[in-house]
């Protein structure tokens, strides 16, 4: 082979690994980013439950009404929340298998808790009425 077509293929070969780097490169940081996203959407789900968990609380102890407000979406994702018995389900729309559940403690057995709303709604209202609490959309 004369030089010429040594250092044409030399060229060609730098350049192949070159692109193999840069897709390996690319594959690693959307891994990331998917595990990233994750990660503050969970912690993101946790807050909004312990949000919910203290309006029920407090409407319960009082016997009143409370208005909570919640982000209306995480990571461009609008999520599920559904309260029944002592548990408190946060589910997100786009990908129903995730799911945060948080336990509600210190509540009479003989108590209520009742409600199911999409995030969008942005304002709750958490209200207590004997032995019953409503979780419902505020306008």
């Amino acid at each position: 082979m004369p030089k010429g077509q040594y250092r044409i293929l030399n060229e060609v070969l730098l350049f192949t690994i070159g692109i193999a780097i840069l897709s390996f490169v690319i594959i690693s940081f959307s891994n990331v980013q998917e595990n990233v996203n994750m990660i503050v959407m969970d912690n993101d789900l946790e807050t909004v439950s312990d949000i919910f968990a203290t309006g029920i609380i407090k409407s319960l102890y009082m016997n009143s009404s409370i208005r909570v407000a919640i982000p209306t979406e995480f990571s461009d994702e609008s999520y599920i929340i559904s309260i029944g018995g002592n548990t408190i389900k946060l589910t997100s729309t786009k990908n129903p298998s995730y799911v945060v559940s948080k336990e509600l403690f210190n509540i009479n057995q003989n108590h209520n808790i009742k409600g199911d709303a999409l995030s969008s709604g942005e304002f709750f209202s958490i209200e207590t009425r004997g032995n019953t609490t409503y979780i419902r959309r505020r306008i």
